[in-house]
């Protein structure tokens, strides 16, 4: 069985890197398609993808398990 996302969230805090892995391609075309709309320019939605994930990974301390992990990631990309 797959785990949730959350769990996958808190499973990267303690320090599986796989986990952190399978967020990404989980949500990575998601976050594409989110910033492509945004800007209609596919190298600057890349490029925001991918700092949206290094902001996740900088930020990883703040996320919570009783909150959506979609929520959260979706909140550090607006950020």
């Amino acid at each position: 069985m797959s785990r949730s996302d959350g769990e996958l969230m808190v499973a990267f805090q303690e320090g599986d890197q796989e986990a952190f892995a399978l967020l990404y391609d989980r949500h990575a075309r998601a976050l594409l398609n989110f910033f492509y709309k945004m800007c209609y320019d596919r190298a600057l939605a890349e490029d925001l993808t991918q700092d949206t994930f290094l902001k996740l990974l900088r930020s990883r301390g703040k996320y919570r398990p009783e909150a959506s992990f979609k929520t959260f990631l979706f909140t550090v990309a607006r950020n």
